[in-house]
């Protein structure tokens, strides 16, 4: 498994000091939940970045906020809940058949 946290805090770090608005290591959390995992709850008035990393990849990046946490929660895990969802795009790309995910 690839340690994301360092790089992530990075990133953060760098990108909102450019912008004028660096944001406080306190003020988040990066949560690795691996493979295969139980999606949780977003805690109240909290945004998430959820990330989908597969063979040296990120598949889907996104976020969602206070008031998505279906999207955080399950959108993504079933290819029917809405327009574009990971699951969706996995069941159309043809290099992903077969790998028994």
């Amino acid at each position: 498994m690839v340690d994301f946290g360092n790089g992530f805090d990075k990133v953060i770090r760098e990108a909102s000091s450019v912008l004028g608005k660096p944001i406080d290591k306190g003020k988040y959390e990066i949560i690795d939940r691996g493979m295969s995992h139980q999606p949780k709850n977003l805690p109240p008035r909290m945004v998430g970045i959820y990330t989908f990393y597969h063979e040296g990849k990120f598949m889907k990046m996104g976020k969602a906020g206070p008031n998505s946490n279906s999207r955080f929660l399950s959108q993504h895990y079933s290819p029917k809940s809405a327009q574009s969802t990971l699951a969706a795009s996995i069941l159309l790309d043809n290099r992903m058949q077969g790998k028994g995910y």
